[in-house]
């Protein structure tokens, strides 16, 4: 018997570090208590006052922003290779596909639309992120 990986598939491109080499960068996505990189949780921390007892509707409102802020924002990370080995892919949001565990996937790989590739252009230059041309990238993630 084999080990199945899931396959991905995300327009942009690959920033290819380990959490050990990662690039200065990167090292502000990083929450202060937290060793390992979590760019989703970087971007919705300062929803992040949920706690045990809260009434049902602002629990509802909280989760609500975090869903907002993280659809709106033009780029997404997708890590690949291993979860013990992680590496990135820096993806226009929207674009990143999964095969997981080896099912097929029918995959879209139409080119992102010129607005959503622009955006995700301005965000990277204001957080200090080097820009490279995207393209579909194709990765594997064992874990």
């Amino acid at each position: 018997m084999g080990v199945s990986t899931d396959g991905i598939l995300a327009f942009g491109f690959d920033i290819g570090v380990e959490d050990s080499d990662e690039p200065e960068w990167m090292k502000k996505f990083k929450l202060e208590d937290e060793d390992s990189f979590d760019f989703d949780e970087w971007l919705i921390k300062d929803t992040d006052n949920w706690y045990q007892g809260m009434p049902d509707a602002e629990a509802k409102a909280l989760w609500a922003e975090r869903y907002r802020l993280k659809a709106v924002c033009p780029i997404q990370f997708v890590i690949h290779c291993s979860y013990d080995y992680a590496m990135y892919i820096l993806a226009i949001r929207g674009t990143y596909q999964s095969a997981n565990r080896g099912s097929p996937l029918d995959a879209n790989v139409e080119r992102p639309a010129q607005e959503k590739i622009d955006a995700a252009k301005v965000f990277c230059e204001q957080h200090g992120i080097p820009w490279q041309e995207p393209r579909w990238v194709l990765a594997s993630l064992w874990g």
